[in-house]
């Protein structure tokens, strides 16, 4: 097959023709010299829609257009159907969506049941007067892919990532077959509308050779654009696939049912027009997917199903043989979560323990410690920060995220977190400081608790040595949307003092994957060097709904720090959600490296959050550069204790 999606454009219009009679129209506008602009009418904004045709309707689609001459004040931008989750509710405006800038950023909005909803999340005002953009929104497989980039340069201005009802402000369900345009009454005009449909191909034949029960199977894929390798077929329609597209840098499994393609997963991971080694294995219950050199499974489910056939589209493949998979390795292992009370963890590995540090707010116990030897089996050793009248300048039940911090130089163990100041809101938390001899605490402060910075509205706090005799914090601070700063301070006499002058702030949510319509978000920030590079773990997406984990890599502690190219390294499936605020940690003997993070105890739902782990590895970049930190996860399924990590 000579592709894996069929991309039909469906309608065009340059307006160099002022006929608009294919689309319904609202408002003034007129078409024509290859622009559509409007000219007056009722309301702010005028628009126009097409409807997608029935034999299309189960396609995804791209909906582009180039907005020239966008003034910051106004808005332009693309419209994008859905069905409300009340099917008696009737838009009197549009039933769904805007992919628009507006107000100097590209943002998502809604229309309510009786007109403008509101942006459920803006940008970070990248955009210029008089700018030049191109707009594209994909919708397909339920997810929107919302990009702006510049007409001039052809420079990445900002992405999103969006799925309806995942805002509780979100009166839709689904996406509808019809999309548009909608502007100001402004002098910006539209140019180039253009509406393709795309289709996933099936297979036209599968291969005679079904595997069945316990099997891998290997064979060379070769790669080309855009790849889908199917295996598990039970006919033509259902089974598995799992998609390599190159002009993503995206690998997505999906479940095929009925011939439709349902998302499952995905995996940022860089691709190249080659012919790379591929092993399906299902085996204990288990079905995992390995690709190329990468050196843990990139899809790993606990599904039994595997059974059937196997085809190609879009590429092809040679060498395959189906056998009996080798035995699984003996040993004690370990299965996600760890802990079920694990919000906002933080680990530190001291003198043999590791000590596993949550977020409790009991009362007036507000952080809890867990230990263990092998880094899989916790013990609660209890509360370390109890709340005194003393403190009385914080308020008391506000406390978040215990971050802890061993100072060898003065023997003395830093407990940061996040608080509110009395007579203070939630747009005022900030962070503060205690101190104790011991890792179990009692952690405790001379008098009212200190701010690090007073007056800045700040969250998380993680503290770093490099061995270069000076101390770093990271920071989430919300000048720009929520952000990542990093800082020089000095530890001296149990007092953190800032340096503000070296405040450098490294990541604003930018990219699809940190902005997911609802909240852009770049947080809790964790460092580690490895090699000449120093690499920023982040958090991204909102942590409400489909939290994540990046990083981004420099050779100073303070940046300039550049993403990687992997981003994100944890990301939601249809198992788990919210895997992020992570951090990496040694095992015990020193020879592996684990990332520590959690996740949302209930797929749809917030809390509880549970406290997770699993290996990572270091592998080199094919671009060059930093190595790739890559990791088997966020995993469901049984894995190898860590080495040496038995009680």
């Amino acid at each position: 097959m000579e592709y894996s999606t069929k991309e039909t454009v469906i309608y065009e219009n340059d307006f160099t023709s002022p006929d608009l009679s294919t689309c319904k129209t609202h408002g003034g506008l007129r078409a024509g010299n290859g622009r559509l602009c409007t000219t007056s009418g009722a309301g702010a904004t005028a628009f126009l829609t097409y409807t997608i045709p029935k034999e299309y309707e189960q396609s995804g689609y791209r909906v582009e257009v180039d907005v020239c001459g966008h003034k910051l004040c106004d808005h332009e931008g693309l419209l994008i159907g859905a069905a409300p989750k009340d099917p008696t509710c009737r838009p009197s405006y549009f039933s769904g969506y805007t992919c628009t800038l507006m107000d100097g950023c590209a943002t998502i909005a809604y229309f309510a049941a009786d007109g403008w909803g509101g942006a459920f999340s803006t940008g970070c005002g990248k955009l210029k007067e008089g700018g030049n953009y191109h707009l594209s929104a994909t919708v397909r497989h339920g997810i929107l892919r919302y990009t702006v980039t510049s007409l001039e340069d052809g420079a990445y201005v900002q992405g999103y990532r969006f799925e309806p009802a995942k805002s509780d402000k979100d009166i839709y369900a689904a996406f509808a077959p019809t999309v548009g345009l909608r502007k100001s009454y402004n002098t910006a005009c539209f140019k180039n509308f253009r509406i393709t449909a795309l289709t996933d191909v099936l297979p036209d034949a599968l291969s005679d050779t079904i595997c069945k029960g316990d099997y891998t199977l290997s064979l060379k894929l070769a790669l080309c654009g855009e790849t889908t390798f199917f295996f598990g077929m039970k006919d033509k329609e259902n089974g598995y696939a799992v998609r390599f597209a190159k002009a993503d840098d995206r690998l997505t499994f999906f479940r095929v049912e009925n011939g439709k393609f349902v998302w499952m997963a995905e995996r940022a991971l860089p691709l190249q027009d080659k012919t790379c080694p591929l092993a399906v294995t299902s085996q204990n219950g288990v079905l995992s997917v390995r690709f190329d050199e990468y050196p843990f499974p990139v899809f790993e489910f606990p599904f039994a199903d595997g059974d059937g056939a196997y085809a190609v589209t879009g590429g092809s493949f040679s060498d395959a043989v189906c056998e009996k998979p080798a035995p699984v390795e003996p040993g004690e292992t370990y299965t996600n979560p760890l802990n079920d009370n694990g919000a906002d963890p933080d680990m530190l590995f001291y003198d043999g323990v590791y000590y596993l540090y949550v977020y409790a707010n009991d009362g007036e116990d507000l952080f809890l410690v867990y230990t263990s030897t092998d880094l899989v089996h916790f013990t609660r050793q209890g509360y370390i920060f109890k709340w005194d009248e003393v403190y009385s300048n914080v308020q008391k039940a506000t406390p978040w995220s215990p971050n802890v911090f061993y100072n060898e130089s003065e023997k003395l163990f830093y407990l940061t977190f996040a608080a509110i100041p009395a007579g203070g809101n939630a747009r005022t938390r900030t962070l503060y400081y205690a101190t104790s001899t011991s890792p179990l605490g009692p952690f405790k402060h001379d008098g009212p608790l200190v701010p690090i910075h007073d007056g800045i509205r700040e969250i998380d706090g993680h503290l770093y040595a490099f061995g270069d005799g000076k101390v770093y914090i990271s920071l989430s601070r919300y000048d720009l949307k929520e952000n990542v700063w990093l800082e020089e301070v000095e530890l001296k006499d149990g007092r953190i003092l800032a340096k503000p002058e070296t405040a450098v702030r490294v990541i604003v949510p930018e990219t699809a994957y940190e902005n997911d319509g609802v909240n852009a978000l770049c947080e809790g920030g964790s460092l580690f060097k490895h090699g000449e590079y120093y690499y920023l773990l982040y958090a991204c997406g909102f942590y409400a709904r489909h939290y994540g984990e990046s990083y981004a890599v420099a050779k100073h502690p303070l940046g300039p720090y550049t993403r990687a190219v992997n981003n994100p390294i944890l990301q939601y499936n249809t198992l788990l959600d919210g895997p992020g605020d992570a951090l990496l940690i040694p095992s015990p003997d020193g020879s592996e490296l684990f990332i520590v993070y959690h996740r949302h105890g209930i797929v749809g739902r917030c809390n509880p959050r549970n406290t997770c782990i699993d290996r990572v590895a270091f592998v080199k970049n094919p671009e060059g550069g930093a190595d790739l930190l890559v990791v088997d996860g966020p995993s469901t399924t049984p894995k190898k204790m860590p080495s040496a990590g038995k009680n």
